[in-house]
């Protein structure tokens, strides 16, 4: 994977004409703090000391299977608090890039050269730094949606548990009580949200990056609902419409299975070519379905359990997987007909099951659904209040 990576950087790089030479030309003239840590003994297995001299670590705000997430703030200035990103071990030769992009710093990380190449948009977290120590390897960025409060200023350990400094990603908006799943936004919130999204979503394509991972936790949302983008770790670059892959199905994001996988026949998940771009446009649907509706499109209702409504895990066996299936391809897309007409044919137009008909990108921009169409409500956008108890049992498990 990285030799594969590492060709097709260099072959835009090796092409001063190339429409995304000057996105993909992260030099470190423009990125003077890219490469935070200059240590000298990059074989090293101890902690980066580097990048303790600058950010003190104080909670922890999110796990996946890429890493930890953390937040940090600045040792000198308690006004400046960031988002810290850390790369398990197991990913060390998967996550770096190993290129003669920056001659001065030879290690180069995967997911912090795509988002260097991203930058400049509001809709997509941004860059701060990289630290790479041998197997200890950072990634410093934007916190966002995130107010900064006296508990924060004044943390000095890893273990805060303070309510005060929770993130804010689409998780918060799924409540799950007693088995009784609801969503917890009104039609305007969700378009603006998912408005927000499609705009990082287009500026990311525009520069030869398709994220491939849109989901509940991979957006972050202020206290008037505007959000970003987060967690490129996947995210292909896609150079000259380079955009057609075989599909990878993860057990555990069966809400996300494509349509044009499924085995019409017995409903397994089979090895089929996909477009990156209509599958974003899919998960996308998915996403704007579920904070709708409160569950994903063709779930069985009555299904229990927080967290399977959350990431689609579907644990209670093959079953409900295969039923879910074939209800996606037999059965049209159950609509919440409260819903406006603009955002029924918004959804319809994200979760057609036939890749050909399912609209594109740029398709979705000039539905009215997305034109804006949040802007002229009388709306006021407000975060909802997350369920203490839920969040606590989310995150704060994290240490215990």
């Amino acid at each position: 994977m990285e030799g594969l990576r590492l060709q097709t950087i260099l072959g835009v790089l090796d092409n001063p004409n190339h429409p995304l030479y000057k996105y993909w030309n992260i030099s470190l003239d423009r990125w003077p703090d890219l490469v935070g840590c200059k240590c000298p003994h990059l074989s090293s297995t101890d902690e980066c000391p580097e990048i303790n001299k600058t950010w003190l670590f104080y909670h922890v705000i999110g796990a996946g299977s890429h890493g930890v997430v953390y937040l940090a703030r600045h040792r000198e200035n308690p006004n400046l608090h960031v988002a810290v990103k850390r790369i398990a071990d197991e990913y060390d030769e998967q996550e770096i890039l190993k290129t003669q992009v920056h001659e001065n710093h030879p290690r180069i990380l995967d997911e912090a050269y795509v988002l260097a190449v991203l930058a400049g948009s509001s809709r997509i977290n941004s860059i701060i730094a990289q630290y790479v120590h041998g197997n200890d390897r950072y990634i410093v960025m934007e916190l966002f949606g995130v107010p900064i409060t006296d508990a924060m200023r004044n943390a000095q350990e890893i273990h805060c548990k303070s309510e005060e400094c929770r993130p804010f990603t689409g998780e918060t908006f799924i409540v799950d009580e007693e088995g009784k799943k609801e969503a917890r936004l009104v039609e305007n919130d969700v378009c603006k949200i998912v408005s927000h999204l499609l705009g990082g979503m287009l500026y990311a394509k525009d520069r030869g990056v398709i994220h491939t991972d849109i989901n509940q936790r991979n957006f972050l949302v202020d206290s008037q609902l505007n959000a970003q983008l987060i967690d490129f770790g996947i995210s292909p670059l896609c150079p000259d419409d380079d955009f057609i892959r075989y599909y990878s199905f993860i057990p555990r994001v069966e809400n996300q299975v494509l349509p044009e996988v499924i085995d019409p026949q017995d409903f397994s998940v089979r090895r089929a070519a996909f477009d990156l771009r209509k599958n974003d446009v899919w998960l996308l649907g998915i996403l704007a379905f579920e904070l709708l509706h409160g569950c994903p499109p063709w779930q069985d209702r009555s299904y229990e359990g927080w967290e399977q409504n959350v990431i689609g895990s579907y644990a209670d066996g093959q079953e409900s997987r295969e039923q879910r299936r074939e209800r996606i391809l037999r059965l049209p897309v159950p609509i919440n007909e409260n819903l406006s007409e603009d955002c029924k044919d918004a959804l319809r137009a994200m979760l057609q099951t036939n890749p050909e008909d399912r609209a594109t990108l740029e398709d979705l921009i000039t539905l009215p659904w997305f034109s804006g169409w949040y802007v002229d409500s009388d709306h006021v956008f407000r975060r909802p209040v997350p369920e203490q108890k839920k969040m606590q049992k989310r995150f704060f498990s994290l240490w215990d």
